[in-house]
This record gives structure tokens, C-alpha cells and sequence, in this order.
């Protein structure tokens, strides 16, 4: 918390003690325009993704943790800015406030199955079979290089 303190002190991020999953307009517009420049229009659903909490408890005064400003730094822009925790914690947020506004993977299951019959070595009939995904879209997880 005491980092996430000077992060949100320094101008960083946004208020950090929030239990709400929602964003606000500018962040919803700052997220999509950031995910479209690193990865592609593809890997952008066509309206913005929006998140309400499952708490009856929840306050929700804030918006939830994100990076702050009309337009998010990438880690890599603060790197001689912050110290490694600031950066790693940084750069934590930054990445699932992009990935609450991506599409999900999307893929295709392939399965592979040979069948034989060898008489000499006691084995009358064998199968073998292998299941594999090709990924169409990649998801947040898979796009380490971009995200």
C-alpha cells in the first residue's frame, strides 16, 4: 500500500483505495486508444467494457486503480522515473486496466487421432490422440511483448 500511496501521491495513478471496478468515460477512451496503437483494432471489443461490483458492501466513491491522466505512460516511459517496485506495481495496474478492454481469446481446438493394428507385438488395435488450440486472438497474458 505504500507504494501504491506514493504512486498515487506523485500523480501516477489514480486513488487507490477503491473498491469499484468501473472506469470513468476518459479512462474507458484512454485504455481502448492504447490496446488499439500496441496490439491492433482487432483485439478491441466493438463498445467499451464495463464491470459493476458483486460487493453489496462495496462503497465505489473512486473509480478503480488506474494509471492516471488523459492518456496512460507506458511502463517503459517511467522506467528512469520510478524504482523498480514503483515500476513493478505500475506497471501491474497498467496492464489489467488494458486487459479489462480487450476481447477475450478466441481460438480453435484441433485434435489429432492415429489408429493401428500391429499383430506381431501382441497389440491388436492401438489409438493415439492429441488435442491442441490455435490461437486466433491472443488474450492480455499472451501479448507480453506488446502488453
Amino acid at each position: 500500500m505504500a507504494i501504491a500511496q506514493g504512486l498515487y501521491q506523485n500523480g501516477y495513478i489514480t486513488y487507490h483505495r477503491t473498491d469499484s471496478p468501473g472506469l470513468s468515460d476518459q479512462a474507458l477512451n484512454a485504455a481502448r486508444k492504447e490496446v488499439e496503437e500496441l496490439c491492433g483494432a482487432d483485439y478491441l471489443p466493438d463498445k467499451p467494457r464495463t464491470y459493476v461490483t458483486k460487493s453489496e458492501s462495496a462503497q465505489e466513491a473512486h473509480e478503480a486503480i488506474r494509471p492516471a491522466g488523459e492518456t496512460f505512460r507506458t511502463p517503459e516511459e517511467l522506467r528512469n522515473e520510478l524504482n523498480k517496485d514503483q515500476l513493478a506495481v505500475y506497471e501491474l495496474i497498467w496492464k489489467r486496466t488494458l486487459a479489462s478492454q480487450m476481447t477475450d481469446e478466441t481460438g480453435e481446438t484441433k485434435r489429432v487421432t492415429f489408429e493401428g493394428e500391429t499383430p506381431e507385438l501382441d497389440i491388436y488395435h492401438a489409438t493415439f490422440s492429441s488435442t491442441g488450440r490455435q490461437l486466433l486472438i491472443q488474450d492480455s497474458k499472451n501479448l507480453s511483448g506488446r502488453i
